[in-house]
């Protein structure tokens, strides 16, 4: 958003019944000159008029505006800041006796559209906040003495206005000039921070990749998949530039950066725009490492960028024929952390072995115990001690792991959760896939790469920090995510990006006042990518009760289970897996029996409100969730571990309970299918005001998600399920018309299906419905997806009694993607699993 479209805080002339045309309103009056408002006297002030803070309102929704529909625009969207539950507990009993974790899922940089989010710029009057808590004025306060003094919707506290900002107030207590203050209509507005903001000149884009070349590294394509990735995302970004589209941070004319190779030794680059070529000098001493001049090591990149691609363009040839087993990740760490503690920026890590060299080196202790709740804590503090440095200097590390055994991912990935980074955990292992090793080695590979670019051009935000803020009788009692937390509330993020989101567990800490509105405010102060300091502030404005029913019946059913799995995952290293696991039994245990007792009298033989239908199923599937599995590979369950900690509501919900769509008919029907009360609970299908702005309607009204059960797969069918992980699996059954077939894959028979071939584009409805899907399914996903073809092997002890060897072979391969998709399949009994049904006979008992 330019300057020019900057909102400038300039009062218009008022409005309304009590206006005088042609009287001039002075900036500060005194109560003769302004039209006086009436005072409010509960029920007998004039229709629609405003109550004050705390009072009585007939509504569950308090109105503090003249309409409820204001009230309602007014909030935060949910994309940004998503509640649990949207009717506060009156009493920290209340709160107990339901058995209810409230809390929010806060993603404050969820993409946006242009102009989505209002910039307020107050220009030299400085930014509007609360004298005593320190709140970001909102559409939630609430004027008084003729608009001369505001009331803080947090504590209460009377603020002067000043003479710049004063408007007279029309006669419901409004400023005349409301609808031109973006402050006071939307719960998100972004303001231009002045130079109080700042503790240094604003940071520039700065871009450092540390690249692992050892020759595991260059043997997986990894080096190769890196540069090449880096080399289009430049390409893509300057042309993007080139015609005035929308850029990420590589572009801004400011970016810098940098590159560091190593294998037992480290290598700098010299990339000066003024040498035709990159320079190359190799440091073999790692323990006392010579720095060259760093100046020299860190450029600009639209003056480097000849010298740059030069380098990407030579770097897998260079090493290609390496025979060097040694990683020395530390020393390399180090070198990149003072050639960037005076600037800060992006530290992107790119690992393919276990760290063997100089500080920092790991064992692979996984050998003695492979299930052991040891191997999930870290086992050296040097990789969080470094952590903790850059944070302080505002470097995030963002991790790339690209292995074929175990790499310590506990140890490692510690890096990226205390600096705001991102991790990403590719496994090249054949025994933990469905397809065989070549295979899976290009397709982790193209994984990498798309990764790679996707990050590449995402916008960022510098240099941030977070607070949240909480009207009296509230309090952030935990919270959830990758960051740093300074002081007791402050949450530090070298960068933020829309790949994170955070959750925060809330406190009732004392009785409040019947009918008394409650107030969350998130502020997040960064820098954006052209070197402006900003605030974005988000805020929404709850009621309080304390009637059992209402508190469950406003429950959000998607944020609360994204919360709980945050709550898990994070108990896992506060205590292990099987207490995560009886926490999670334990919460719905006690939901379930809080609703019996408060309310059960009052709905029947329910269990649950009908918002809370899906609760159990979701607890169920949370279990078999891999984070909480001891059968997973520890480094797999890294990852996954971090990809609860990290996603959105929408994506944590897909996360836990998978998207299963059928797609069968040639013709899509003209209605929707019926869609399970779970899918619907979490994704609000055919409910878009509970949704997120990120889903695609039309598609979700075409291939509504099944529940995850036997009962629904059909062996005629083709289904397509998605968990927001690295693979989309797309299973056929084995007795699908071999017409659908055709239609899908061109062949004749379901024996002829090519799981390596994908899905070729056929000009025929159903086959173009199915690429959109998929297209859409990519499209939404955090990370690059791999689709999986799984064959429905269930006829295979008979179909493959004769085979030969070769054939044999591949019914192993299509019985270990089948079964990869029946573990999706979480209302169904597994080998270490109760189904659903036992699970809520012993919930419910």
């Amino acid at each position: 958003m330019g300057q020019q479209q900057l909102l400038k805080s300039m009062p218009q002339a008022p409005q309304g019944p009590n206006y005088v045309p042609g009287q001039q309103y002075p900036l500060m009056a005194n109560a003769a000159q302004v039209p006086q408002v009436p005072s409010y006297v509960p029920g007998q002030g004039p229709a629609g008029s405003r109550p004050p803070v705390g009072s009585s309102a007939n509504s569950p929704v308090p109105q503090i505006f003249h309409e409820p529909e204001r009230f309602a625009a007014a909030q935060c969207p949910k994309k940004f800041f998503r509640l649990t539950q949207t009717v506060l507990p009156e009493s920290p009993q209340i709160h107990k006796q339901t058995g209810l974790h409230v809390g929010a899922i806060i993603h404050p940089f969820a993409t946006t559209v242009p102009e989505e989010i209002p910039v307020v710029d107050f220009g030299s009057m400085g930014i509007i906040r609360c004298k005593r808590c320190r709140s970001y004025i909102n559409p939630f306060i609430s004027y008084i003495e003729s608009g001369r003094r505001w009331r803080c919707n947090f504590c209460l506290f009377l603020n002067e206005v000043t003479s710049e900002y004063y408007s007279p107030l029309n006669e419901h207590g409004q400023r005349y000039d409301i609808n031109t203050r973006h402050e006071l209509n939307h719960g998100i507005v972004e303001f231009i921070a002045p130079s109080e903001y700042m503790v240094r000149p604003p940071q520039a884009p700065v871009y450092f990749f540390v690249i692992d070349v050892s020759n595991s590294a260059v043997a997986t394509g990894m080096v190769e998949a890196v540069a090449s990735a880096v080399t289009a995302a430049l390409h893509s970004e300057r042309e993007a530039a080139a015609e005035n589209l929308q850029t990420g941070a590589l572009a801004q004319p400011r970016a810098q950066i940098g590159f560091i190779t190593f294998d037992s030794t480290i290598h700098f680059y010299n990339l000066k725009g003024s040498h035709n070529q990159p320079q190359m000098l190799v440091v073999p001493e790692i323990n006392e490492l010579f720095l060259p001049n760093a100046s020299d090591l860190l450029v600009n990149l639209a003056d480097s960028i000849e010298v740059v691609k030069t380098l990407l363009d030579r770097l897998p040839r260079m090493f290609a024929g390496t025979q060097q087993p040694l990683s020395a990740l530390g020393p390399a760490l180090k070198a990149a952390y003072a050639i960037l503690k005076n600037v800060g920026g992006k530290l992107l890590v790119f690992q393919s072995s276990l760290p063997s060299a100089g500080m920092g080196r790991l064992t692979a202790r996984e050998a003695a115990d492979p299930t052991s709740p040891g191997l999930l804590k870290a086992a050296d503090s040097f990789y969080k001690t470094f952590a903790l440095d850059c944070s302080r200097q505002q470097i995030s590390v963002d991790l790339f792991l690209f292995a074929s055994q175990y790499i310590d991912a506990a140890t490692l990935e510690s890096m990226s959760q205390h600096t705001g980074g991102e991790f990403l955990y590719y496994n090249l292992a054949s025994t933990s896939s469905p397809v065989p090793r070549p295979r899976l080695q290009a397709d982790e590979q193209q994984r990498l790469y798309q990764d790679v670019y996707r990050l590449l051009k995402r916008p960022l935000g510098f240099e941030a920090v977070m607070r949240i803020r909480c009207s009296k009788g509230v309090k952030v009692a935990m919270h959830y995510g990758n960051f740093f937390i300074r002081s007791t509330d402050l949450m530090a993020l070298p960068i933020v990006d829309s790949h994170k989101a955070f959750g925060v567990l809330l406190e009732i800490t004392e009785p409040i006042m019947p009918n008394s509105l409650i107030s969350l405010q998130t502020a997040l102060l960064y820098t954006t990518s052209q070197g402006e300091r900003r605030i974005r502030s988000m805020t929404v404005c709850l009621s309080v009760s304390s009637s059992p029913s209402v508190l469950f019946n406003s429950v959000d059913l998607g944020a609360s289970a994204t919360l709980l799995a945050k709550m898990a995952v994070d108990r896992i290293f506060t205590a292990s897996v099987i207490d995560a696991r009886e926490a999670v039994v334990n919460k719905c245990m006690e939901i379930i029996h809080s609703y019996k007792t408060l309310v059960g009298g009052q709905s029947g033989n329910a269990i649950l409100p009908p918002n809370l239908d899906g609760l159990p199923a979701l607890c169920h599937a949370l279990l078999r969730h891999g984070a909480l599995r001891s059968s997973i590979p520890v480094d797999e369950r890294v990852s996954l571990i971090n990809l609860i900690r990290i996603l959105p509501t929408v994506d944590g919900c897909r996360s836990i309970y998978p998207l299963l769509y059928q797609i069968s008919s040639p013709n899509p029907p003209p209605s929707p299918m019926p869609v399970g009360p779970i899918a619907a609970a979490l994704y609000g299908i055919g409910l878009p005001e509970f949704g997120d702005t990120h889903f695609d309607w039309e598609i979700e009204r075409q291939f509504s998600p099944l529940e995850l059960g036997s009962e629904r797969i059909e062996r005629a069918a083709v289904l397509l399920l998605d968990d927001c992980s690295k693979n989309l699996i797309l299973w056929i059954g084995s007795r699908t018309p071999p017409e659908i077939i055709s239609l899908l894959f061109g062949v004749s028979s379901f024996e002829m299906i090519n799981p390596y071939a994908g899905v070729p584009r056929i000009d025929n409805p159903m086959n173009k419905q199915l690429h959109v899907l998929l297209e859409h399914s990519a499209k939404r996903s955090f990370y690059s997806q791999t689709l999986i073809i799984a064959k429905d092997s269930s006829d295979a002890n008979t179909t493959g009694a004769n085979w030969g060897p070769s054939q044999q072979a591949q019914l192993k391969i299509d019985a270990a993607a089948h079964a990869k998709f029946l573990s999706h399949l979480v209302h169904d009994r597994s080998s270490s699993s109760p189904s659903l049904h036992e699970f809520l006979a012993q919930v419910i008992k």
